[in-house]
């Protein structure tokens, strides 16, 4: 409600990205948001807006504001960017834009499911360099732990890069 509270132009689209578009706050989560803007839409105050509401209520928010094809820039250059736009959900405005730019990522990151793995690697070894087994400490990193949710994070993107396009029937 706040959105259109704010007088934020329809034809943007307000997505959840990482843990919130997957679903998964935690405790000390962060509301991770994009708000997605054709090229003729400037929406820096609704933006900003928004982010003062959310702040207000003591919510740790981090949010940015592109064109897909800035977003698309970005993913094709951070692999960060890529994996949180991967966990992408529509929360609110132009379903059409958001799906529009959706497709396009899903379509270069499943271009080569072998290139995608390759610019995982690292993200995974950084991860497992800097702490220790989930399941093996007394005080886990529940998030970046080995066998963490991030872990689990990764096989969804793997899934959903490398596995099948379409479930299979029944």
């Amino acid at each position: 409600g706040v959105w259109g509270r704010i007088g934020a132009d329809p034809g943007c689209a307000l997505v959840a990205l990482g843990e919130y578009g997957r679903q998964e706050l935690s405790p000390a989560s962060s509301l991770d948001l994009l708000v997605l803007r054709p090229s003729a839409v400037d929406p820096t105050q609704a933006a900003k807006s928004l982010s003062y509401e959310l702040w207000g209520a003591e919510l740790d928010l981090g949010y940015a504001v592109y064109t897909p094809e800035e977003a698309m820039r970005l993913a094709r250059t951070r692999v960060d960017s890529e994996l949180r736009f991967l966990d992408a959900r529509l929360l609110v405005g132009d379903a059409g834009l958001f799906k529009s730019w959706k497709d396009d990522l899903m379509t270069w990151s499943r271009r080569s499911p072998a290139v995608f793995l390759e610019r995982l690697v690292p993200v995974i070894m950084a991860r497992r360099s800097s702490t220790d087994d989930a399941c093996a400490s007394l005080e886990p990193d529940l998030m970046d732990g080995a066998g963490g949710l991030a872990d689990l994070a990764t096989i969804r993107w793997i899934e959903a890069v490398g596995g099948p396009r379409e479930l299979p029937s029944e």
